[in-house]
C-alpha cells in the first residue's frame, strides 16, 4: 500500500533509518515534549522509532510514522503518526510533532487533513482519535480545526513530571462533517 502523501506545501512518508537524528532531536526539545511526556530517555526514544521502521501494512499493529517536510526547500517540520487500534478498520489513533521553527505555519493542519484523507478514503478507517493531555490548548485547537470533537476527559489519568493530568479524548468519524 502506498503511505506517502502530498500536499501543496508538505510531504510525508514514511520514516527510514537515517531520519533518527531529527526524530532524537525534536524528542528531546522540552518545548515539544512538554505535553508528550518529560524526560524521555534516548533508550526509549530509539525503541519507539524502531518500532515505525517496518514496512507498514494496514494489518500492522505499529504506528505508521510519517515524516513531515517541505516540498519546496525539503526542510524538515516534524511527525505525523496513525496506528490502527483494530486492524484493518480502526479506529484509528493520531499523533503528532512539529519543530518550534516550523509551528505557527498551518502545516500540522495541512498534514493532519492529508493523513485522515488516508486513513477515511484509502484505509477504509472509520474513526480518528486523538489523546491530548490536558491544558495543551494549541493541540486542541487543531483538533477542533480538523473537525475533531471533544467525547470526554479521563480525569487525573496521566503522570508526568511529576503530577496527575487529565486526558481530553478526541474523535472525528469518517462520515462526520470535515472542514475544508
Amino acid at each position: 500500500m502506498q503511505t506517502a502523501l502530498q500536499t501543496e506545501r508538505l510531504s510525508l512518508r514514511q520514516v527510514q533509518q537515517h531520519d533518527y537524528p531529527f526524530y532524537l532531536s525534536l524528542n528531546q526539545i522540552p518545548q515539544v515534549m512538554h505535553f508528550i511526556e518529560q524526560g524521555r530517555s534516548e533508550q526509549k526514544i530509539a525503541e519507539l522509532f524502531a518500532k515505525s521502521l517496518p514496512p507498514w501494512h494496514q494489518q500492522a499493529e505499529q504506528t505508521l510514522q510519517w515524516l513531515i517536510a517541505e516540498r519546496e526547500t525539503g526542510a524538515l517540520v516534524g511527525f505525523f503518526g496513525a496506528r490502527l487500534q483494530n486492524p484493518p478498520q480502526g479506529p484509528a489513533e493520531i499523533g503528532y510533532r512539529l519543530h518550534p521553527a516550523m509551528q505557527g505555519h498551518g502545516y500540522a493542519q495541512e498534514a493532519g487533513r492529508a493523513v485522515l484523507r488516508f486513513l477515511f478514503e484509502t484505509c477504509g478507517v472509520h474513526k480518528a482519535e486523538a489523546v491530548v493531555t490536558g491544558g495543551n490548548q494549541v493541540s486542541s485547537r487543531l483538533l477542533e480545526r480538523l473537525g475533531f470533537r471533544l467525547e470526554g476527559i479521563q480525569r487525573q489519568h496521566y503522570w508526568m513530571g511529576g503530577a496527575w493530568h487529565d486526558d481530553w479524548h478526541y474523535g472525528l468519524l469518517a462520515d462526520d462533517p470535515q472542514p475544508g
